[in-house]
């Protein structure tokens, strides 16, 4: 009966790992651990490991010799079934399939040639460091390196006998290899194995993506022999990787020669030990004082010094070679959401997340910074056309489009840029700061989400700026803010439906201010709630008295912003003004923007649900300019989906928009919602968004905004206007 099973198992085994029992095997040079001898024949650690386990299995081993990088290319194709000797990471963990048993743990140790110093990680600036191409080690070096401003070059080797045989030659000054490496005995005489040591980490067999059987008997095998100290994990482990022999040395000669060595290497190393503690910490405070006042402590980018003193360094070049540059400041839209809904350690993933997307993007020769909370600035040497610009703002976006995760959450991002070019922009580094900083809140009072050119009459605005805000705060206490109307009608018969309150702000003392630049104006200056609450009442005030007069005023829409989401007392407020002033909930619908919703969809989640309760319609606003997912529309309590005004304008003679217009209104069909298309200013627009289903209608075709007297009328029946 057990033959029987272990026959089945046998067949079963060799279905899971392809129907052959044959194992194809990387092998690179790594001695002891594994190695091609002279004859051809795989031979160190892993082999002896690999054929015992080949051994109790049955199978065949088949050895395939690869460089390193060339081993991990073809595991992660399935040209090799599994690859011993990979240190286990998070990311590879992604490509490779790893057991749960390690082989064993090792580090990372540096060698230096014979009469060079190199006592500390501090020694190696400016130095060449060869390193094995696509290894821990190379990643490990770098980080800790960096982390002490420190800069070395990189050689990339795909072995370490090449590694060693630079060093040999002096064209590297270090190599950097594992804790069991063994020197050829043609360089060791000329190499010293020092006291820096990195990188710990755990040694484990690599499998190919579908090889899971296979891993399982490795695991159980490698489990079974390392609990045995007579195992052939042991006999190999003591064959190839403990020390050898010292010589054949009587034992008592032996020990004392030990013990004398023993006693003069303490007095040698404390001694030498406590001078180089000394130095080295010194010598690492002071460069560690230095990175900070030069470096941004959570991202590693340069600060504000640095970018001032690097615009000041391509002045120069200018002056010298004629060589202009642009100055490029970004700032995170809504990044305050993010950091508040979530947490101080989700606001500093999104920043780290933007640092490292901005160094992706730039040149060598270009340089990020990090110059505020959530500002970064990047110096472009040598780009001031306009067209070149563009393009490298445009793949800006691009790279910021996809979303990132954060506790599985996916964080959306967009930037409002600012560009100032040298020197039609500002002729000294302060003044060109300045102005690009001034072209980037340009571009977040348009709307954010977009990058402006610097121009001169900025600065006037600037000016015009304060006392603007001043007087908003003002008009919102005495109540000097008009709300208009425009109607929504019943796609398929043409009926009034409901319409939307839009915010005006006529001010005698300055000008007609936009209702995008009002609300901006308000959350930039904190008045968003007040200016919200304002809204609010006085628009359920007004529908009260036309309900109360008879007039059947249909489904009202305001306009709310994020921020109100994110004040506790919101709901609170909104159902006591709907009792005071005897308005049903299911009368009003609040209305938000895509990309405000998406900023920190979760936490929009809790919040509109609990509105929702109350019997409240959701409405999204300007659908399909922001990045939601099917997810967070399933998800969120919305009812209605509003077509953004810009894929409507073409209709129907677009394709593009036509295909848009389409698909968001077969998805507010599929989710149970309805649609309303604004901007409809054509017949042609309407013609076409009735025979594809699309519910409500809203633009100047039927009715521009009006006052709330001319509302009156249009609901009476006695509106002349359209």
């Amino acid at each position: 009966m057990q033959l029987c099973m272990r026959l089945l198992f046998w067949l079963l085994t060799a279905v899971l790992v392809g129907n052959a029992l044959e194992i194809k095997v990387g092998v690179y040079e790594n001695r002891p651990k594994m190695f091609t001898d002279p004859s051809g024949v795989p031979s160190g650690f892993f082999p002896d490991l690999l054929q015992a386990i080949a051994g109790q299995e049955g199978w065949t081993l088949t050895y395939v010799p690869c460089a390193w990088e060339e081993c991990l290319d073809f595991l992660e194709r399935g040209k090799l079934d599994m690859m011993p000797d990979v240190a286990h990471t998070p990311q590879r963990q992604k490509l490779f399939l790893f057991g749960e048993e390690a082989v064993f743990s090792s580090w990372s140790v540096l060698y230096h040639r014979e009469g060079a110093v190199i006592e500390s990680l501090l020694e190696l600036q400016n130095k060449r460091v060869a390193v094995l191409r696509r290894s821990t080690q190379a990643d490990a070096i770098r980080r800790e390196l960096e982390a002490f401003g420190i800069e070395a070059e990189y050689t990339q080797v795909n072995h370490f006998d090449e590694a060693f045989a630079q060093l040999a030659r002096g064209t590297v000054d270090g190599v950097l290899a594992n804790r069991f490496y063994k020197v050829p005995k043609a360089y060791a005489s000329i190499v010293v194995k020092t006291n820096i040591m990195l990188q710990p980490s755990t040694i484990r067999l690599a499998f190919a993506s579908g090889r899971s059987a296979l891993l399982e008997r490795c695991d159980y095998w490698l489990n079974r022999f390392k609990a045995d100290t007579e195992s052939p994990f042991h006999t190999a482990y003591r064959r190839w990787l403990e020390p050898e022999p010292p010589s054949t040395l009587p034992l008592w000669m032996f020990g004392a020669l030990g013990v004398l060595s023993l006693l003069l290497a303490i007095a040698a190393l404390l001694f030498r030990r406590e001078a180089v503690k000394r130095r080295t910490a010194l010598h690492g405070a002071l460069i560690e004082v230095e990175r900070l006042s030069q470096y941004d402590d959570l991202t590693g980018l340069p600060n504000r010094v640095i970018l001032m003193e690097r615009i000041v360094q391509a002045i120069t070049g200018y002056e010298r070679s004629g060589r202009a540059f642009a100055l490029v400041v970004f700032n995170l839209d809504n990044f305050r959401e993010i950091n508040e809904a979530m947490s101080h350690a989700a606001g500093d993933a999104t920043l780290r997340h933007v640092a490292s997307t901005l160094r992706a993007i730039v040149r060598e020769e270009d340089m990020v910074a990090r110059i505020g909370g959530d500002e970064f600035a990047i110096v472009l040497s040598g780009t001031t056309n306009e067209m070149g610009l563009l393009r490298i703002m445009t793949q800006t976006e691009m790279m910021f489009q996809a979303p990132f995760s954060i506790d599985a959450q996916p964080i959306y991002l967009t930037f409002s840029a600012g560009i100032a070019l040298f020197p039609i922009h500002g002729a000294e580094s302060s003044a060109l700061l300045n102005n690009a900083i001034t072209a980037m809140k340009k571009a977040k009072s348009e709307g954010k989400n977009s990058f402006v050119f610097f121009s001169p009459q900025m600065q006037e605005q600037i000016a015009e700026k304060l006392p603007v805000a001043t007087r908003l705060r003002e008009a919102i206490t005495q109540g000097a803010l008009t709300l208009y109307y425009q109607p929504k009608y019943d796609a398929p018969t043409g009926q009034m439906y409901g319409f939307e309150v839009l915010l005006r702000w006529f001010d005698t003392r300055f000008r007609t201010i936009s209702p995008q630049e009002t609300v901006l104006l308000a959350e930039e200056h904190g008045l968003i709630i007040a200016l919200g609450d304002f809204v609010l009442e006085a628009a359920l005030r007004q529908w009260a008295l036309w309900d109360q007069k008879g007039l059947r005023p249909g489904l009202m829409s305001v306009n709310i912003s994020a921020l109100q989401l994110k004040d506790v007392a919101f709901v609170d407020r909104l159902e006591e003004l709907l009792k005071t002033f005897d308005v049903e909930p299911s009368r009003i619908e609040l209305e938000l923007t895509e990309s405000q919703l998406m900023t920190n969809p979760a936490s929009a989640i809790e919040m509109l649900r609990w509105i929702h309760t109350l019997g409240i319609g959701i409405a999204i606003d300007d659908f399909g300019t922001g990045y939601s997912s099917l997810s967070y529309l399933r998800a969120l309590p919305i009812t209605t989906l509003k077509i953004d005004r810009s894929f409507v304008h073409s209709l129907p003679h677009d394709p593009q928009d036509v295909g848009i217009a389409n698909a968001v209104i077969a998805l507010a069909q599929s989710l149970g919602l309805k649609t309303v298309a604004e901007g409809v200013e054509r017949e042609e627009q309407a013609e076409f968004l009735r025979r594809q289903g699309c519910d409500l209608l809203q633009g100047y075709l039927y009715a521009k905004p009006m006052s709330a007297e001319d509302m009156t009328r249009l609901l009476e029946g006695n509106y002349a206007g359209v």
